[in-house]
């Protein structure tokens, strides 16, 4: 288990392009090649997680399903994004599809929320740059969808910047002097598909 800072900056399309050019200009590589995301998201019928989320509570947790659709071997995780008082880290397991396809059907019970059930899937494009230990991602076209294919397509992309504990956060901001703010793409499409209502 790492630890790690996670900064977010929420940008439209023109402020995204400003941004990247800043990466590249200070010496950002890219990492990976750009790639779909594809994740399914987990919650109560209390939606809890999603609740925590907006209230800032600890400890708290987004738990979700997510793999890469342009694989050729279809390639699943089990994934658990921890906040605590501690800090943040992630906690991530390999799974088959069998098990997958189980967990969206018959849910699951987690030791914090009980009972949950897939309530939403998110899919974008991410790219990855890095720069010695800071790791910087944009994530594009997101796109969200309900368990009866109701969709829409967020106007917001999203750049984030992650790092450990031990990074400066003056070089970080130095680079990057620009608002962070909250962007959970979980809970903006609870809320952009009024799933909360």
């Amino acid at each position: 288990m790492s630890f790690r800072t996670e900064e977010k900056i929420s940008v439209s399309k023109y402020e995204s392009i400003e941004l990247l050019n800043i990466a590249k200009n200070n010496n950002f590589q890219i990492q990976y090649p750009k790639r779909k995301i594809h994740s399914v998201y987990f919650d109560n019928i209390n939606y809890q997680s999603y609740n925590d989320s907006i209230e800032g509570s600890l400890p708290r947790k987004k738990i979700r399903i997510r793999h890469y659709p342009s694989q050729m071997k279809k390639i699943f995780s089990f994934e658990k994004k921890i906040s605590s008082i501690e800090g943040r880290y992630k906690v991530s397991k390999k799974i088959e599809i069998d098990k997958k396809n189980s967990l969206i059907q018959l849910g699951f019970v987690d030791n914090l929320y009980g009972y949950l059930n897939p309530v939403c899937e998110v899919t974008y494009n991410r790219e990855y740059f890095n720069l010695e230990n800071l790791r910087l991602s944009y994530d594009s076209e997101i796109k969200y969808k309900d368990s009866m294919n109701n969709y829409i397509i967020d106007t917001q992309e999203v750049i984030e910047i992650k790092s450990p504990l031990k990074i400066n956060d003056d070089k970080i901001r130095s680079i990057f002097p620009y608002p962070r703010n909250r962007f959970s793409k979980y809970c903006r499409a609870i809320e952009l598909l009024n799933l909360n209502v």
